[in-house]
């Protein structure tokens, strides 16, 4: 019975005597492994991100936000005598301020005003380095916009959109200006904040104050305006006016002298009856019209709930009045309540229920006052009746007496009231004459904006912060979903739990020149890590020992290009370098290369062999310079012509007999057919892995078709091999073997000793290639 392998100083983990403990990992202790395995797909998220935060905030220009202030101030208006006084009005005040129309008159008088130069930075921050590094991206920027970005946009905008009206500029310049402006209520109160942002503090100020002033001089013009139309019409009715009283009191002057009605009649008793009965009927009827408008007042002030005070005076009851000033006192509480302390607050709630009980108390006071006024009215009607009738009797007892001076009180009444109204016109006009001159807009400015001094956008150097922790987030999310996508094979852990195989070596990735292939390392620099690795992967194979149990290796992977061939040449070249008896028999017809790998580029060994149908020992070739034999079989014209025909057997048992170490270089797995025959005849089998290469399901598949073939000497006559690791990478992921090892504490391997002669290496193995029963 063989001795078991010894522990191989690279490449093959200690899985005999592994701590059963050791996969069973906490999460947290997995996810540190994880993060430490893409540290630098990390590190390089974060440095981007630092870097676009940089960039990014270093583009943005600083901006400055300007703020006039606007208070909106109720006053009783000139012609509606409504009074301004409510949320609807500020919200109102806030919607004109950020209208379209009016932004539009504000960017006209901002164009025909010249631009005001920007504030010079007085702080540090926007000196020195930083100015200069903004003004360095900006121009990199502009430079790449002008010369890509505006053709390419220019080619990509479809036809007929290359030139725009004057209507869909404005309306662009409108909707830019509105995205910088802001408006705003201070705090429930009646000021209003017009705010403007801009990269220039004086270009912020000026549209602010722009905005505030225009809005203030438009709403006092628009006042004026509604004055001096109702002055233009008044003038224009008061010539009229005294034309007309001309002519009827010329017209009663010519009746009167017409009737001869200027000698005394005046004091006739049946004319002053007349005249009494006339006047009682006009009083009655002017005071019916005054109680039936107060009735009417009293019934709209019902039908609404809302009145003005003129409509209120015009009612004549005192407890009305008191009852709505109360009402009126109530909600300025309570809008005052609202604004500091809320809708919700109890003494919100009971200032309410005190307006509910005022408001049935008008109600109640006004259905009284309906009550009298309509008693009243009925009275006055009646009477207005009566005086009526009894004008009527007297007007047909002296119709043909009176005829005459009854037309001439008509046409002296008509004039008396036409000249009433102009008397009133002439009044008006000199009260709005006075008015004109204090006339004060519904709002006014509280406070203009100044250039502010200080940015009011985010500081440059705090961007790349949240950009930092954004991208080291979408870092770390990207590392965790490509580990959980990576389907390769990298440890021994990974062969063991996913193939059930033991991982005997890790053999490092070497680069390849023309005139230096990997075997050659082993005899140029016999310390390197790929030289400690064959040797590790000789020792678990127990080349060294003589008379060892294992004298056929075949070495063979799932898929083609995952090192195979290059592993059993340095394998074989090392078996001879220790002075076994080494033969390399390339099996792989359809692609054969172990001839190719040992003389390519070296100018010796002649032309690749060309081995006929027939496997012979003729074909044997042997290298002096390595020490080693060389059996190229070529492609016969059915691969399975040797295996069925005895001759492959055959050949193996010869050379099994002439030599110490028989090293097949077999065809892929999943590619042919041989390599599962091939597997009956050796006493081990190394299944080759290419590091972080070779997917799980093909290896296992690969596997379970070796398994399936025909039964071997034993389950551990598979053992697996991970080729071409690269030995730094492999480190970060802390598997704890000999390969971190071997990069953790290279300081102890660095040595250079000299390399092996190839003359010692013949006189080891034998001479020259004439080994006698090959």
């Amino acid at each position: 019975m063989p001795a078991p392998p010894s522990a191989p100083e690279f490449g093959a983990p200690p899985l005999d005597f592994r701590d059963p403990l050791q996969d069973l990992e906490s999460p947290f202790r997995q996810v540190i492994r994880l993060l430490r395995r893409r540290s630098r797909l990390i590190m390089t998220s974060l440095i981007l991100g630092l870097v676009l935060g940089g960039i990014v905030g270093l583009l943005i220009p600083p901006r400055y936000t300007a703020t006039a202030e606007l208070a909106a101030e109720p006053q009783e208006s000139t012609l509606s005598g409504a009074l301004l006084q409510n949320e609807s009005a500020i919200k109102s005040h806030m919607v004109a301020l950020t209208s379209r129309g009016h932004l539009e008159r504000v960017l006209r008088s901002l164009a025909h005003e010249p631009a005001v130069p920007a504030l010079p930075k007085p702080h540090a921050t926007e000196a020195g380095l930083l100015a200069s590094a903004r003004r360095t991206l900006s121009g990199w920027v502009a430079q790449i916009w002008d010369t890509v970005g505006r053709p390419a946009l220019a080619f990509l905008s479809p036809p007929g959109k290359a030139t725009q009206s004057a209507a869909e500029r404005m309306n662009r310049e409108v909707d830019l200006f509105k995205r910088h402006l802001l408006v705003f209520q201070e705090q429930g109160s009646n000021v209003l904040g017009v705010s403007f942002s801009s990269t220039n503090p004086r270009e912020a100020a000026r549209a602010a104050n722009q905005v505030a002033q225009l809005y203030a001089d438009t709403l006092y013009d628009q006042k004026r305006e509604n004055t001096a139309r109702t002055l233009t019409w008044i003038g224009k009715r008061i010539p009229e006016l005294k034309q007309e009283i001309d002519k009827t009191e010329a017209q009663a002057q010519a009746y009167r002298t017409e009737h001869d009605l200027t000698q005394g009649k005046e004091t006739d008793t049946l004319d002053q009856r007349l005249a009494d009965l006339s006047s009682r009927v006009t009083a009655a009827g002017a005071m019916l019209a005054e109680q039936q408008a107060k009735l009417d007042a009293v019934r709209q002030f019902q039908h609404n709930g809302t009145s003005s005070e003129a409509v209120l005076q015009s009612i004549d009851s005192t407890a009305l009045q008191s009852l709505r000033e109360r009402e009126l006192a109530l909600r300025q509480s309570k809008a005052e309540l609202s604004a500091t302390l809320g809708d919700m607050n109890p003494r919100t709630r009971a200032v309410d229920a005190q307006i509910v009980a005022v408001r049935s108390a008008i109600v109640n006071e006004a259905r009284r006052a309906e009550s009298d006024l309509q008693a009243k009215v009925d009275t006055t009607a009646l009477q207005l009746q009566s005086l009526r009738s009894q004008l009527e009797a007297v007007q047909a007892s002296s119709a043909q007496a009176r005829n005459a001076a009854s037309h001439l009180d008509d046409l002296e009444r008509g004039a008396a009231t036409i000249r009433q109204v102009y008397e009133n016109l002439l009044q008006r006009r000199e009260k709005l004459i006075e008015q004109k001159e204090m006339i004060s807009p519904d709002v006014r400015v509280l406070s203009l904006a100044t250039p502010p001094d200080r940015p009011s956008s985010t500081n440059p150097l705090l961007f790349p912060l949240p950009s930092m922790i954004v991208f080291l987030i979408g870092g770390v999310l990207i590392a965790m979903v490509s580990d959980r996508l990576d389907q390769g094979l990298r440890s021994a852990r990974d062969l063991l739990e996913t193939l059930g195989i033991p991982c005997i070596g890790l053999i490092p990735e070497v680069r390849r020149t023309r005139a230096k292939r990997p075997h050659h390392r082993l005899l140029s620099d016999p310390f390197a890590p790929y030289a400690e690795a064959i040797r590790s992967l000789a020792a678990s194979l127990q080349l060294a020992s003589p008379g060892g149990s294992v004298q056929t290796i075949l070495v063979t992977s799932s898929v083609p290009r995952e090192g195979k061939t290059t592993l059993a040449v340095s394998l074989a070249v090392y078996a001879a370098l220790i002075g076994r008896r080494v033969v390399l028999v390339d099996l792989d017809f359809r692609r054969p290369a172990v001839w190719r790998e040992l003389v390519y580029g070296r100018g010796n060994g002649g032309p690749a062999p060309r081995a006929g149908n027939t496997m012979s020992l003729a074909a044997i070739r042997t290298l002096p310079q390595l020490g080693l034999d060389v059996l190229p079989v070529g492609l016969p014209n059915d691969p399975l012509l040797p295996f069925a025909g005895g001759e492959l057997p055959r050949l193996l048992s010869h050379l099994r007999a002439s030599y110490d170490c028989v090293v097949i270089d077999g065809p892929p797995l999943l590619s042919v057919t041989e390599p599962r025959l091939l597997a009956t005849f050796a006493d081990k089998v190394l299944f080759v892995v290419k590091w972080g290469s070779t997917r799980k399901d093909m290896a296992r598949n690969a596997l379970n078709l070796l398994h399936d073939a025909q039964p071997l000497r034993g389950h551990d006559a598979i053992a697996g091999v991970i080729t071409q690791v690269d030995i730094n990478k492999h480190a970060r992921y802390r598997y704890g073997d000999v390969g971190e090892s071997f990069v953790r504490y290279a300081r102890y391997y660095a040595r250079r000793p000299t390399p092996v002669s190839p003359r010692r290496l013949g006189a080891s193995a034998g001479a020259g290639g004439g080994r006698e029963g090959r």
